[in-house]
């Protein structure tokens, strides 16, 4: 089973009510990958990244295909839990809109330390894996862990034992294209690649509750 299949089908994801989309359209891709502006982001969010930058007036597609991500199984399992229905912000469902959009050119030794996003939901589209995945997993041979987790992106969650656990997700070339979308407020990271001198190219953004 591949890093993508794996992720997409575990269960822990799926109870924390993430969709994993396996294709975002071309113009949306074509779009996001030349179109950002010269604003930069690195004020506003969390990452150790110097070059991140803010979208502005992108067009009613991109939009369209983000906003129709609310209306996935998963999404709305977690819009119809009455908790969330009292979380602040939150008012209906035809309301939500994409309201932040950014990408994240990330380089060698940077990282996203655990942060939340703010908002209902939260995606991450992988533009460019630049690395070799088993390269970067044979890096820190000395680590006590089964399977290292340099490189990976992170969510950490509550298991059933009321412990904050971290599962990390095993990004590698196939994740290009592809998009994870999830309830905004879940912790996650992501720790620094070491064996490419290429951008990791991610683009993130937040959905509100106008």
């Amino acid at each position: 089973m591949s890093n993508w299949q794996e992720a997409k089908n575990n269960p822990v994801f799926k109870a924390a009510n993430m969709t994993f989309i396996d294709s975002v359209p071309d113009n949306v891709i074509a779009y996001l990958q030349k179109k950002y502006s010269d604003i930069s982001a690195s004020s506003s969010l969390a990452g150790h990244i110097k070059n991140q930058y803010f979208y502005k007036d992108w067009p009613s597609y991109v939009s369209q295909f983000v906003e129709s991500k609310v209306e996935s199984p998963n999404s709305l399992a977690f819009l119809n839990n009455s908790e969330v229905q009292t979380f602040k912000g939150y008012k209906s469902l035809s309301k939500i809109k994409l309201s932040s959009l950014w990408i994240n050119l990330q380089k060698k030794y940077e990282f996203n330390p655990p942060h939340t996003h703010s908002g209902i939901f939260s995606f991450i589209i992988f533009l460019n894996v630049p690395y070799n995945l088993n390269d970067e997993l044979k890096y820190f041979k000395q680590s006590s862990f089964a399977k290292n987790v340099t490189s990976c992106l992170n969510f950490s969650l509550v298991n059933i034992l009321g412990q904050i656990t971290t599962f990390p997700v095993y990004v590698d070339k196939e994740f290009e294209n592809k998009m994870i979308f999830f309830p905004a407020r879940i912790l996650h990271s992501v720790h620094p690649f070491y064996t490419s001198d290429d951008y990791r190219v991610t683009v993130s953004g937040n959905l509100y509750s106008e």
